[in-house]
């Protein structure tokens, strides 16, 4: 499982969209695997709530460790000299419920888009947790992952993207050093280098702070990702103030990093990341637009990623992530598509949606929000 399903995340949205009530997650069968999902006062989980297609990416399935903790991604290659540039080596589905390499090797192009490696959740050893599993009350997930395959893979294969949206990730244990990862994409570093060089001429020297506490910088980035998504006539997040409110509330619990890149009192570029289980999800990235020509957005995510190398991450997660440059850094890609059968009702409404204009589809958002939230 990932982020949002984390009991931290449950606490956050509780306060911000849920006031006077709980925001617990439940375990939901839906298709082969169970999902740990946010629940409204033990009843309605929050993915049947329109704010849902806003605040959360994607859910993973839930494992069934003794921790409940998320697991290795990858094992190390066993070899004595690795290549660092090469594919991950990813294990097995008896171990995790990812698409593996032997099972690309195997699969066609024809059925490919209909397999995939997903745990069986009724081979489960945990009774307990069987047993607290709600097998009716949810249908339909609109985004879940369904697998992870190496980056190489989804550019060599366009059944991957014919079927699944992206979500791009970078697992740091393949790579010995920082160095090692620069050196394995050598154009695009050495283009950032130029654009650091060229920026710091012109401003003078840059300050990059991984865990910036100032509220302001907060509201910042806030502000600066409103106007860049209005611009781009793309849906507002945080046109809702309890979006806002989300968000200062998982600053204030410490559940998310707000990264600036600054030179002197300018700020040109700022990020927020959530941090859950040795991973950092790249949620919100903006920019100081004065400076667009200098890409202040790429430069960030250069000091970030080094960060997060450096502090030991072991996963570094642009999630549904629509930016090409992401491609540039990324070792892997989750599998992202529905799973279940969708309520005949929302079938219209939610074709309705990808054709209607993007002002049209926020004002339906906004309005089906607010009566959900209410309840």
């Amino acid at each position: 499982m990932n982020f949002y399903s984390s009991d931290a995340f449950c606490d956050a949205l509780a306060a911000s969209h849920f006031p006077n009530q709980t925001v617990k997650p439940k375990l939901y069968r839906v298709g082969m695997n169970a999902w740990r999902i946010p629940t409204v006062n033990g009843g309605k989980p929050v993915a049947q709530f329109p704010i849902a297609s806003s605040l959360v990416d994607f859910y993973e399935p839930y494992r069934f460790t003794k921790a409940h903790s998320r697991p290795s991604q990858f094992k190390q290659n066993s070899s004595k000299t690795q290549d660092h540039s090469s594919l991950l080596s990813l294990p097995s589905s008896q171990e995790n419920p990812y698409v593996t390499e032997r099972f690309l090797r195997t699969s066609s192009s024809e059925n490919l888009a209909q397999q995939s490696s997903l745990i069986d959740i009724s081979s489960s050893r945990e009774t307990n947790i069987q047993a607290s599993i709600n097998e009716s009350s949810l249908k339909y997930l609109p985004r879940v992952s369904h697998g992870l395959i190496t980056a190489e893979a989804w550019m060599s294969n366009p059944v991957f993207e014919a079927r699944y949206k992206p979500a791009p990730a970078i697992f740091w244990k393949a790579f010995s050093s920082w160095n090692t990862y620069r050196e394995a994409r050598p154009t695009v570093f050495l283009d950032i280098g130029q654009r650091l060089h060229k920026l710091e001429q012109e401003l003078g020297v840059l300050s990059f702070r991984f865990d910036n506490p100032s509220p302001q910088i907060l509201l910042d980035c806030i502000a600066l990702k409103s106007q860049q998504s209005q611009s781009a006539s793309e849906g507002d997040l945080f046109s809702r103030r309890e979006s806002i409110k989300l968000f200062q509330e998982m600053a204030q619990r410490k559940l998310i990093t707000v990264s600036s890149l600054q030179a002197g009192e300018t700020l040109l570029a700022t990020s927020i990341c959530a941090t859950d289980n040795q991973c950092l999800y790249y949620w919100i990235s903006a920019f100081n637009h004065a400076y667009q020509q200098h890409n202040p957005g790429i430069l960030l995510l250069n000091f970030l990623l080094k960060e997060s190398f450096e502090r030991g991450y072991e996963e570094f997660d642009f999630l549904m992530g629509k930016e090409s440059e992401q491609w540039q850094f990324a070792t892997h890609t989750r599998l992202i598509s529905d799973v279940g059968r969708q309520n005949k009702l929302q079938r219209p409404l939610k074709h309705f949606k990808q054709i209607a204009p993007r002002v049209v589809v926020d004002a339906i958002n906004r309005a089906q929000g607010l009566s959900a939230t209410s309840n």
